[in-house]
């Protein structure tokens, strides 16, 4: 699969997730997916700070769910 995708493309990707990696979003610490997702219950996500790419990394998270 490797050789499926260009290397510029590849290192893009990498490049990305490392910034997300650096994000203190993504620390160990931190609300768990299960408990914002209670059944009977509603939580909003404010991301309107957030950049367009990381709203996408936390919606399909959340919606993986």
């Amino acid at each position: 699969m490797k050789e499926s995708y260009q290397p510029e493309t590849r290192r893009a990707v990498l490049q990305q997730l490392a910034t997300f990696q650096r994000n203190p979003l993504f620390e160990d610490a931190g609300t768990p997916l299960t408990e914002l997702l209670t059944p009977g219950r509603m939580n909003v996500l404010v991301m309107n700070r957030m950049s367009g790419p990381l709203r996408l990394v936390i919606l399909s998270a959340v919606i993986r769910r």
